[in-house]
């Protein structure tokens, strides 16, 4: 989900109010990790809890660069001694409208083609519900964070 844009940070007052272009919300199952994710001081750009039929499986957050959401997202992934195949992974998104050699991160779980394929041995399904599990791990994760 693209977000329109939305005057000072995501808070639980204005989170309800947020829409993307065809005037739908966030999705339940990421709206609590966005939330958590604006009130640490990371903007998020965009998100989405996943689908099976398109598009990622397993949920993703778009977070504007920033030199601590690496080193927080190492943390987690050595704290939880997650196998391979459900860390936290940031991929690097570039886009034109931001300028020139600017980017920004995708919060995920594994990699951009686990969550487009899932992962040998797994349903799609399964594949997300565990992407979702982590997600909500991490969100746990930063919620106790100042």
């Amino acid at each position: 989900m693209e977000l329109e844009e939305l005057e000072g940070p995501v808070t639980k007052e204005n989170i309800s109010s947020i829409r993307d272009n065809l005037g739908r919300g966030l999705d339940p199952g990421i709206e609590s990790l966005v939330l958590e994710l604006n009130r640490l001081g990371f903007e998020t750009m965009a998100s989405c809890e996943g689908h099976l039929d398109h598009g990622c499986i397993g949920p993703w957050v778009d977070i504007e660069k920033s030199p601590k959401i690496p080193s927080l997202v190492n943390r987690f992934n050595k704290e939880y001694r997650l196998p391979k195949e459900f860390k936290l992974y940031l991929g690097k998104l570039y886009d034109a409208r931001y300028g020139a050699g600017i980017y920004h991160y995708r919060l995920m779980v594994n990699s951009w083609e686990a969550n487009e394929k899932g992962v040998s041995g797994m349903s799609k399904a399964e594949f997300s519900n565990k992407a979702k599990e982590v997600m909500g791990k991490f969100t746990e994760y930063i919620s106790s964070m100042e």
